[in-house]
């Protein structure tokens, strides 16, 4: 596992605070070979029926074709327990991002077979459904924006009233992330990771001129609160 899967409170930690950056819906081999270029934080792969799903197979080719040192999360909504517990134990994904109705059970199940971090994601209708979200056993917590019959990846801005002041838990933020407003929302939060998917595409493959954009607003950010 890396550093970067398993460090819980690097944002926030004084002068080296910086935010992270996770790139979401890979497809296929030519997503996560210009993700070894761009070098995020986190990769994603969808297992929901979304325009982003991908399979097993799909999923395993491109956990082999990306750095081995940028943890790979897999997105369920509403996943058979057992299918999650598969793809870790053989390694396919190295985080769990829950986005749909899971409950505290399933999460203990989960925690019992399986030991990698966990994202809860929430699709938020108020500010009460992050909170409540904030108080379940994760190592992070994902805040989305919440579209009627949309799992996620809509690229609809979140409204921001709804992100609490103060979590227990770090924050990724996700839902219309783009390189007009992503800097603007890194310094009015300060979240632990950034979540971005639909943003940084053309057609159904990531763009190698967006992607490389986003990720040089995160590195010019870091470098600055560095001085």
């Amino acid at each position: 596992m890396t550093s970067g899967a398993m460090d819980k409170n690097g944002s926030g930690a004084g002068k080296r605070w910086r935010t992270r950056i996770k790139i979401c819906g890979l497809m296929n081999i030519d997503d996560a070979k210009l993700m070894n270029e761009a070098e995020p934080d986190f990769c994603g792969v969808v297992f929901a029926k979304t325009r982003h799903f991908v399979d097993d197979l799909q999923a395993l080719h491109i956990r082999d074709s990306l750095n081995e040192d940028i943890p790979l999360v897999g997105v369920f909504v509403n996943e058979p327990l057992h299918h999650v517990v598969e793809l870790v134990n053989n390694d396919i994904i190295q985080m769990v991002q829950l986005h749909g109705d899971e409950d505290e059970l399933y999460i203990e199940q989960l925690r019992l077979q399986v030991d990698v971090p966990l994202i809860r994601g929430i699709r938020a209708k108020s500010r009460g459904d992050i909170i409540k979200a904030d108080k379940l056993d994760v190592e992070y917590l994902l805040s989305d924006t919440y579209v009627k019959g949309v799992l996620g990846g809509s690229g609809v801005t979140m409204d921001e009233s709804l992100i609490p002041e103060k979590l227990s838990h770090p924050l990724f933020i996700a839902g219309g992330l783009n390189a007009g407003n992503l800097e603007e929302r890194i310094r009015k939060f300060r979240p632990y990771s950034v979540d971005l998917s639909s943003s940084v595409e053309e057609g159904n493959h990531k763009s190698r001129e967006k992607t490389l954009e986003v990720m040089e607003i995160i590195k010019n950010i870091c470098l600055e609160r560095e001085k």
